[in-house]
C-alpha cells in the first residue's frame, strides 16, 4: 500500500518515462510501417554516401535533443531551476542544438548527392530521418526508463509490516447489541428519576412551607 499511495520522486519518474516511452515506441512502430510500406509500394531508391551519413547523423541528434527535453521535463516536476543537474542538462540541450545547427548548415553548403535530385530521393531521405529519428528516441527513452525502475527498487518502504493482520472467524467485539440494551436501559431509568423529580417539584410547589425552601434551594444552587 506504501508504494502504491507514497508516490516518491523515482516513482514520478519511472511512470513519466515510462510513458514517454510507450509513445516512443508506437511512433517507430508507425515509421518503420511507412519505410516498409513505400518499399512494397514502388521501391527505394538507394541512399548511399554522404548524405545517408548526414542524414543519419542529424536524425540522431534530433533524437538526442527530444530525449533531452523529455529528461529536463520530468527534472522540472521534482527540481528548481538552480538544481545543478538540471542546469547542467540544459547546457547540453543547447550543445545538441548547436550541433545540430553546425552539420545542418554545412550540409546546405555541400549537398551534391544525386538522389536529392528527383522527388523520389527526397522521399527516401524523409523516410530514412523519420526511422532513425524514432529509433535514437526508442533506444534512449529505453535507457532513461530502465534507469528510473532501479531507482524505484532502491527507495525503502516507509512503513515495514512487521505481523500480518489475520481476520477472524467470527466477530467477537464490539457487542453492538449488548451496548443498545445497555442505553436503553439507562435511558428508561434517567426518564423514571426524571418523572419523579418533576411531580415531587410539583407537588412540592403547591405546598407553602416546601415552596419556600425550594427557592430558598435554587438560590443556594444559582450562588454556588
Amino acid at each position: 500500500m506504501t508504494k502504491v499511495l507514497a508516490v516518491t520522486e523515482a516513482s514520478q519518474r519511472r511512470l513519466f518515462f515510462e510513458r514517454q516511452f510507450e509513445q516512443a515506441r508506437d511512433n517507430l512502430a508507425k515509421a518503420e510501417a511507412a519505410a516498409r510500406l513505400a518499399l512494397v509500394s514502388g521501391g527505394l531508391v538507394q541512399v548511399e554516401g554522404q548524405g545517408r551519413a548526414i542524414v543519419e547523423t542529424t536524425a540522431r541528434l534530433r533524437g538526442q535533443i527530444s530525449v533531452k527535453d523529455i529528461q529536463i521535463n520530468a527534472m522540472r516536476t521534482f527540481a528548481t531551476d538552480r538544481n545543478p543537474d538540471l542546469q547542467l542538462a540544459q547546457k547540453e540541450l543547447e550543445a545538441l542544438k548547436q550541433e545540430l545547427a553546425r552539420i545542418e548548415g554545412a550540409r546546405g553548403r555541400t549537398v551534391n548527392d544525386p538522389a536529392e535530385s528527383n522527388g523520389r530521393g527526397l522521399d527516401n531521405f524523409q523516410l530514412l530521418r523519420n526511422v532513425k529519428y524514432h529509433e535514437t528516441i526508442y533506444e534512449l527513452l529505453a535507457k532513461q526508463f530502465e534507469l528510473a525502475k532501479i531507482d524505484e527498487a532502491k527507495d525503502s518502504a516507509v512503513v515495514q509490516v512487521m505481523d500480518k493482520a489475520i481476520e477472524p472467524d467470527r466477530k467477537s467485539r464490539p457487542k453492538r447489541a449488548l451496548i443498545v440494551l445497555s442505553f436503553a436501559l439507562a435511558a428508561s431509568f434517567v426518564a423514571v428519576l426524571w418523572a419523579f423529580i418533576s411531580e415531587a417539584t410539583a407537588k412540592a410547589s403547591n405546598d407553602p412551607q416546601q415552596a419556600a425552601r425550594l427557592r430558598v434551594l435554587r438560590r443556594y444552587l444559582a450562588w454556588r
